[in-house]
């Protein structure tokens, strides 16, 4: 498979390390941020195909960040994959809003192995 290029957002370091190491191994180019800001900052200049972000983030948390991305002409077609500790009831995030947003995917990490979690990306960047 190419090498494809993802934005991987994650305040909790050691899980930042653990995912983005199992995406590199399994070929994946990744870039990594540990907060919302930087990787706002970070997108005005890159384009990723598929962005994984918590919600939980500091200064910009997910749900802004997601805001974001979808007003940036240029990450209009970018998947963004939700990877987090809360359920889709705690933020809202089902159905209409959900679809609203483009979510291509919504993942709460206790519910979803490291190679569950790169099987199912890999299929959404194929």
């Amino acid at each position: 498979m190419k090498s494809a290029q993802i934005l991987l957002v994650e305040d909790d370091e050691l899980l930042l390390e653990m995912y983005s190491q199992k995406l590199i191994r399994e070929g994946l180019e990744v870039h990594t941020e540990t907060d919302g800001k930087a990787a706002a900052d970070w997108l005005k200049t890159n384009t990723p195909r598929l962005i994984v972000l918590d919600i939980l983030l500091p200064g910009i948390n997910g749900l802004q960040l997601i805001k974001i991305i979808r007003r940036n002409e240029h990450l209009q077609k970018t998947q963004v994959v939700i990877l987090t500790n809360l359920t889709e009831a705690d933020t809202h995030l089902g159905g209409e809003l959900r679809s609203s947003l483009n979510i291509a995917a919504y993942y709460v990490k206790a519910q979803i192995s490291p190679s569950e979690l790169v099987k199912n990306l890999k299929a959404l960047i194929k």
